[in-house]
């Protein structure tokens, strides 16, 4: 089964009203897995906490653009 991060709920009251208020950490590994920390805040309980996610990933698409530097 594969997971998304829209698929988290609030770990105090279960909810799925909830938002992403901060990006902690994000990291690409070069074996292609990573991992995301974000703090997270509930609108029907208030609670905030931090969700921690690992996951691999595959690259889709490469190219480059000299002219931004």
């Amino acid at each position: 089964m594969s997971k998304t991060i829209y698929d988290s709920v609030c770990p105090k009251c279960g909810s799925d009203n909830w938002y992403q208020y901060d990006t902690d950490e994000t990291e690409f590994s070069f074996d292609g897995t990573g991992h995301y920390y974000i703090d997270c805040h509930c609108s029907d309980c208030n609670n905030e906490w931090r969700q921690y996610y690992k996951f691999k990933y595959v690259i889709t698409e490469e190219w480059n653009d000299e002219s931004t530097y």
